[in-house]
């Protein structure tokens, strides 16, 4: 008993790594469970699923969904990480395919705010190394073109908000997004809650139908995870957590670093089994 990894990014949004090769990375790892959940798309997750067929591994399908909460106070960004059965996907490349659109639409943005900065990004050649386009991409190119060393100075320097290059999200929020999960037969579960500036928006997010909580993620602090554990038991909710790997760069988010037990896992998938019946 190896354990489960449910938060992996592959080729299809912000990964550097193809589904197969995630799926083979999690085998070497003696993984029993796995979860290919990219961003705002399905496809490396059927890819995945289809390669996994006669391994000797359970894989889940998913989606990490970018979201909104906002309230009366502020705007935060929230991720969802949805869970599905395999009779819901035709149904979600129809949702996912809208939200490539928005992503596309937004990095010509992005583009056009570099080139008012003399920054010249091939855009045509940035798309065409993903299916969701994201910030992540952006600043992988300005690695590539010398104009910072990293990720994480790409997106300090210019891509964040209120810097030069920010372009925001189209608006989707946490309610919406749970809603939507739920009609397509899925689980719910808060993406890395740990990182959210404001904690209450879990406590709020549980009244609007959230499924689980992850609990065990790299950024998490132990601290984090006591207090999330307590809540997803205080509630009665779904324990997850992953690496949330996209790369080789970052050795705590290797696929399998992060992982939960088996019987979480078993739960999950017993949790979207049930729902697939009441839909």
């Amino acid at each position: 008993m190896n354990g489960a990894d449910l938060h992996i990014h592959t080729t299809f949004s912000d990964g550097l790594y193809s589904p197969k090769a995630v799926v083979d990375m999690a085998l070497k790892k003696r993984l029993d469970y796995m979860a290919i959940t990219d961003h705002d798309h399905i496809q490396g997750a059927v890819e995945g699923f289809d390669y996994a067929q006669d391994k000797p591994i359970t894989f889940l399908f998913g989606v990490e969904y970018s979201c909104f909460y906002k309230d009366e106070y502020e705007k935060e960004e929230v991720h969802i990480l949805g869970y599905f059965p395999k009779e819901s996907i035709s149904e979600i490349k129809r949702q996912v395919q809208q939200f490539r659109e928005n992503r596309i639409g937004r990095a010509y943005k992005i583009c056009d705010k570099f080139r008012e900065l003399n920054i010249d990004i091939d855009c045509e050649k940035l798309l065409s190394t993903t299916h969701s386009p994201g910030r992540p991409h952006f600043a992988r190119e300005l690695i590539r073109l010398g104009y910072v060393d990293n990720i994480n100075e790409g997106f300090s320097k210019y891509l964040t908000y209120g810097k030069p290059c920010f372009v925001p999200k189209s608006p989707y929020f946490a309610a919406a997004c749970i809603e939507d999960i739920r009609s397509l037969g899925g689980i719910s579960i808060v993406a890395h809650p740990g990182i959210l500036k404001r904690k209450v928006i879990v406590d709020r997010l549980i009244r609007q139908g959230l499924d689980g909580i992850e609990v065990y993620h790299p950024k998490h602090r132990q601290q984090d995870k006591i207090e999330l554990y307590q809540r997803a038991k205080d509630e009665g909710l779904l324990i997850s957590g992953g690496s949330d790997f996209h790369d080789l760069n970052k050795v705590d988010h290797y696929i399998g670093a992060t992982s939960i037990r088996n019987d979480y896992a078993e739960r999950i998938v017993e949790a979207i089994d049930k729902r697939k019946k009441i839909i």
